[in-house]
């Protein structure tokens, strides 16, 4: 196994990636939360959570903002990372 610069052995193979829970409420239906049908395997055409992965030299908030524009049309003005 080779490894690289820094001996972290799988560094390259690492990625990482969020996922957003949006909350919703109004009187007539309580408490919602936001899914959307997933497009990609695995589990395609499933519901999920939107979420995916972090880009490079992007921020986990750059990367959980581009993630709900992209799956679901959102723009956020409110996040708090849990």
């Amino acid at each position: 196994m080779s490894k690289t610069p820094h001996n972290y052995p799988f560094e390259q193979s690492m990625k990482l990636a969020t996922d957003a829970v949006v909350f919703g409420y109004t009187k007539e239906t309580g408490l919602s939360v936001l899914l959307i049908k997933r497009k990609i395997d695995p589990f395609a055409h499933q519901w999920a959570i939107p979420g995916g992965f972090v880009h490079n030299n992007e921020s986990l908030e750059d990367g959980v903002v581009r993630e709900l524009r992209e799956e679901t049309g959102l723009i956020v003005n409110y996040l708090e990372q849990l």
